[in-house]
């Protein structure tokens, strides 16, 4: 065995949900010396409707890239939504695990690269960066084509050491565009948001637009707005509907319904709760009579 190279084994693991094929290090690092970043597998999983597979990354992190389908992603006590074009990543010292809704179906190839100082540049905010699998596919097929290929020659260090370094380096590269995301960009998604408040929004939808992770989402809403997005996206709603129930032309319910509330007992109370005012009161208290003697609308 040539001390620099490492040599990869083909494993393959299945089950009635789970089947995985994966290229490990043979020998775990343990014969190795190596202070640079190198690959420690790479593996494909198919997973079925309810199936659950898990890990935990006590050598390196973990860069599992969603293929096909949806699933969540579980990692510190949170559960995040992924689908196709997702990179989830798993930490150092940190497990993690994947399930399947019922009906769905999950594929997924990952990769996992020894620990290394450049490594600790990922902050534990960092789980899923979206939408981004035009960007690591080909790594990732350049990768799996460098392990499943390596043979008994087995893998040259440097070789395999530039493509972690790869790897990493576009990882912190996007990382470092989230958290440079500038006041104009935000400012523009906002004015994008307010304009259709009649959509259903979701933490994971917006984070999608805008084309950041949730965390980066909250931090920079927390940042212009003072307010975490669903927060926010509520007092612009409610706002908004003080402001239509103030026009004689508006009933509460094409107000309700403009502002992206379907339900009019919980638009009731969340309005009563934001004003300490029912919307029926508000809206009399705010519209004269005489405003009414001219219009066909209802309170």
């Amino acid at each position: 065995m040539k001390e620099d190279r490492l040599y990869y084994k083909k494993r393959l693991y299945r089950s009635e949900l789970v089947t995985e094929t994966s290229w490990a290090d043979r020998f775990m690092l343990k014969s190795s010396g190596l202070k640079l970043p190198c690959l420690l597998v790479y593996g494909e999983t198919v997973m079925k409707s309810r199936a659950s597979a898990g890990g935990f990354d006590q050598q390196g992190y973990s860069f599992n890239l969603v293929t096909g389908g949806e699933g969540v992603f579980h990692i510190g006590g949170r559960h995040i939504p992924v689908r196709t074009g997702d990179l989830c990543i798993g930490s150092y010292l940190s497990r993690h695990s994947f399930s399947v809704p019922p009906g769905r179906h999950m594929t997924k190839s990952y990769v996992s690269v020894y620990y290394n100082l450049l490594l600790t540049e990922l902050d534990g905010s960092l789980r899923v960066i979206p939408r981004c699998g035009e960007l690591f596919a080909p790594l990732f097929l350049r990768i799996r084509k460098l392990l499943s290929e390596s043979g008994e020659e087995g893998v040259d260090n440097f070789q395999g050491s530039a493509l972690a370094y790869e790897l990493i380096y576009r990882v912190l590269t996007l990382r470092q565009t989230e958290k440079n995301a500038g006041e104009d960009e935000v400012k523009q998604f906002l004015h994008r948001l307010t304009g259709n408040l009649k959509r259903k929004y979701t933490l994971a939808s917006m984070a999608e637009e805008f084309g950041c992770s949730i965390p980066t989402l909250i931090r920079l809403f927390r940042k212009y707005t003072g307010l975490p997005p669903m927060g926010f996206l509520k007092k612009v709603r409610l706002e908004y509907a003080a402001y239509l129930l103030q026009h004689p032309d508006s009933s509460i319910r094409s107000t309700m319904l403009c502002c992206g509330y379907k339900d009019q007992s919980f638009f009731t109370r969340e309005f009563r709760r934001f004003f300490r005012i029912s919307p029926l009161a508000y809206r009399k208290r705010n519209v004269s009579p005489a405003m009414f003697e001219n219009s066909d609308t209802l309170p």
